[in-house]
């Protein structure tokens, strides 16, 4: 299983695009399915079924911040927020953003707290 980012996707009967929440490897199961074989909803013409071409997605630790492991500039942070706030407004993150939901940003903070902590 590999962590959910955001994906933009193009629906097969419009041609819009919608953004959705999922993982490249969503199981455990040993089948990798690819999002053209994957079935989403179409906000636009309402059409449900495979065959969505995926446009762009969000880098993979987006959704994992704040992590010492993976950190990130704030510009590609806040670009990315912009598209969680626009189309997921609801989401958990949104809820927390400025309190757990931080960038871990290469060399701020964060990342100067963690090298105290682990004494480099």
């Amino acid at each position: 299983m590999t962590p959910p980012r955001l994906n933009q996707l193009s629906c097969p009967t419009c041609g819009r695009a919608s953004w959705t929440i999922d993982s490249d490897y969503p199981g455990m199961d040993g089948v990798m399915l690819p999002y053209k074989q994957r079935e989403y909803s179409c906000r636009h013409c309402s059409r449900t079924g495979p065959g969505w071409t995926l446009i762009r997605q969000s880098p993979p630790e987006f959704l994992l911040q704040p992590h010492n492991m993976y950190p990130i500039t704030q510009s590609a942070f806040n670009h990315w927020l912009a598209i969680l706030k626009a189309n997921f407004p609801d989401h958990p993150l949104v809820a927390d953003l400025g309190r757990g939901f931080v960038p871990h940003t290469p060399g701020g903070v964060l990342m100067r707290l963690w090298s105290r902590m682990i004494g480099r």
